[in-house]
């Protein structure tokens, strides 16, 4: 199958003030409305789900697989979580579940997409090396979200007109039951912690059995979908990678506010590093940084 199309920025942005420029520039002509957005530290990775790397790509398997590991992940971890967690979701909150799964590192379906175009930034930033080039891909989720609901049956639609958030399980059941190769934009009806925070939305294939990029392709419908799916590449030296890390921090947005905890706040120290004044001694600090 041929591969669904993208459009790139010509070369990477190899100033942390271009790629600002550029997003400014957007958001001026409206262009970024409605639309999501994921950072990635590498742009030779595709867009693939935690299940389908885990299935695929490290177990061997083919993408058929997913559908009956889906389930069996599911069923035992609904089976055992009570263990870890006081509240748990409705039985039948499909999405609920899928985010909780998500959140604490087990294989979904769920691909993490975020509405801010700088915390995706940051999530594409934030470990990379030095002249070492990541990426922000852009998803028109308006466009995307027609797409889908061309591809569904009369009897899905009608659910989804009367329940135009998606929120209800019947819903959520009927389109990710539906077999049919989309993409679709859904959030739980109670949002954790980190879904709030980092103004967090998930794409969920149709078909769970064929990769996430097949279900793009198909959903596609023959149409160009180079305006509506982009691939923005960074190449920064250390100089600029430390601009956008340093700017980021200046917004508030950094490894220790996305992730609230002891985690997040111990990961958060190693980019620090970019910011002497932050990591200063009292010592130092009378000193003078220099």
């Amino acid at each position: 199958m041929t591969e669904v199309s993208y459009s790139t920025s010509n070369g990477p942005f190899r100033k942390w003030g271009d790629f600002f420029d550029f997003y400014r520039t957007r958001l001026e002509q409206d262009d970024w409305k409605n639309w999501l957005f994921r950072g990635s530290q590498c742009n030779k990775w595709k867009l693939k789900s935690s299940l389908e790397r885990a299935v695929v790509d490290r177990a061997g398997k083919n993408p058929n697989n997913m559908e009956w590991v889906e389930k069996g992940l599911l069923r035992r971890f609904k089976r055992q979580v009570h263990h870890y967690v006081n509240a748990v979701p409705a039985d039948d909150a499909w999405m609920e579940w899928q985010a909780l799964m998500q959140h604490f590192g087990a294989p979904t379906r769920l691909l993490d997409w975020t509405y801010s175009f700088f915390v995706a930034a940051f999530f594409a930033v934030e470990n990379v090396e030095p002249d070492k080039t990541c990426a922000i891909w852009a998803f028109d989720s308006s466009w995307w979200y027609q797409q889908a609901e061309s591809a569904l049956p009369e009897e899905t639609l009608k659910l989804i007109r009367a329940d135009p958030n998606t929120k209800k399980p019947k819903t959520v059941e009927a389109i990710l039951n539906s077999h049919q190769p989309l993409v679709f934009p859904i959030n739980p009806e109670r949002l954790n912690e980190r879904l709030v925070i980092q103004q967090g939305a998930f794409l969920v294939p149709g078909d769970v059995s064929r990769t996430f990029i097949e279900n793009l392709s198909e959903s596609a419908q023959g149409h160009d979908a180079t305006p509506h799916l982009l691939r923005l590449d960074l190449t920064f030296d250390l100089a600029e990678l430390r601009k956008a890390i340093r700017d980021l921090h200046s917004m508030n947005i950094n490894r220790a506010t996305l992730f609230p905890g002891l985690d997040g706040f111990s990961a958060h120290f190693r980019n620090l590093i970019f910011m002497r004044e932050e990591i200063a001694t009292d010592e130092e600090r009378l000193k003078g940084l220099g």
